[in-house]
């Protein structure tokens, strides 16, 4: 109880606890509460009433307890800024959640929400909205009056088509999908001309619409564990683009299209079928990263070895009997993997390479030997 005469409280956390005094609320002063449950078994049912006294409060964190309804009361606290729920049992949101204007980041990932309220299109201020491991299926019509909306996290729920709606979210930068059953994208998300990161993966997609290439922006995507064989045409105007994933496919050839994404620094093309490289790969200058491990590779192109900004090359788990010599004139090469092939040699000028700090050839044959005895003196 003394601990309650503390007006000057600012910030207070509790964690591991099943039951919240109610003196809590004599702390007047209080900007940021976070009442957060453990496995251990400590979380609380239900808030006690009275959390409206705390006018100061912008910072609300109730994380991992067992909450099954949202207490309306919150919807009173006008200058919230910041408000979590995650992994609690929350299966519906009120309508009065549309008075928290002030609101900038809602947090609800790991509820039982199916549906969100119309009110929560009012939140004119919201930047960041986690929904991620819901049920949900379906959204407000209105979702284009969050003109403030940067980052929207929909991974892991039922959503079998891409919400229409979404694409009315002008100013979105970062749009998160993944681990949903969606099959089919609109054309409409060219719309999308802020977005610099989307995230598909672990879909039913088939197929990309060419308006995924006017997302001018756009410098993350992720589009693995889907069933695209084929890509959009003009993949070239996707002029920002840094980072595409397109493991776990079934590609069986290396898509032309990428060749011409001259801004690409990491490409994951793992685990499909391709046999070959093409030699237009030289063409991705500024490439740091390729990830080509699990596929069904013997040799590299001549031209890879124009990739003069390439760090790290994995090439695991493919059918390479030799190691590829081209490697040997990427000297900016720090890390190679080519672990579970059946190289039996390593060739002297692989000194070449003086920023090497890892290579990775476990399940080789003889290589450890070789190494030991034309690599004494580098190493």
């Amino acid at each position: 109880k003394e601990f309650f005469k503390l007006k000057n409280i600012k910030k207070l956390i509790i964690v591991n606890r099943k039951t919240i005094p109610e003196e809590i609320y004599n702390l007047k002063n209080l900007e940021e509460l976070y009442i957060v449950g453990s496995k251990r078994g400590g979380k609380i049912d239900e808030l006690p009433k009275g959390i409206t006294k705390l006018k100061k409060l912008n910072a609300l964190r109730l994380g991992c307890n067992n909450l099954t309804e949202f207490p309306k009361e919150l919807c009173n606290l006008v200058n919230l800024e910041y408000l979590e729920f995650s992994s609690n049992r929350i299966n519906k949101l009120p309508e009065d959640i549309a008075k928290l204007k002030e609101l900038k980041e809602l947090n609800l990932n790991s509820n039982k929400l199916k549906s969100l309220p119309e009110g929560i299109c009012d939140l004119e201020n919201l930047e960041i909205l986690n929904i991620y491991s819901n049920e949900i299926k379906i959204f407000p019509k209105n979702m284009a009056k969050l003109k403030k909306l940067k980052e929207l996290n929909l991974w892991n729920n039922n959503l079998v088509e891409f919400p229409e709606e979404l694409c009315n979210l002008v100013n979105i930068e970062k749009l998160y999908l993944s681990r949903n059953k969606i099959n089919k994208l609109p054309e409409d998300i060219a719309k999308l001309k802020k977005l610099k990161e989307l995230d598909l993966n672990d879909n039913k997609l088939k197929s990309l619409p060419e308006g995924i290439c006017d997302l001018e922006n756009l410098e993350i995507l992720n589009i693995y564990s889907n069933e695209i064989r084929i890509l959009p045409k003009n993949m070239a105007k996707l002029k920002n683009l840094k980072e595409l994933d397109l493991s776990f496919k079934d590609l069986t050839e290396f898509p032309k299209e990428l060749c011409n994404l001259k801004n690409l620094e990491i490409l994951n093309i793992s685990y499909n079928k391709i046999k070959n490289l093409s030699e237009k790969i030289s063409n991705l200058n500024k490439l740091k990263v390729l990830e080509a491990s699990g596929n069904r590779l013997r040799n590299l192109p001549k031209n890879i070895k124009k990739l003069k900004e390439l760090e790290e090359i994995h090439l695991r788990d493919n059918n390479f009997s030799e190691f590829p010599k081209e490697l040997c004139s990427l000297v900016n090469l720090k890390e190679i993997d080519l672990s579970f092939n059946k190289v039996k040699k390593l060739p002297k000028n692989i000194t070449n390479i003086k920023k090497l700090k890892l290579l990775n050839k476990i399940y080789n044959v003889n290589v450890a030997e070789y190494m030991r005895n034309s690599l004494k003196k580098w190493l």
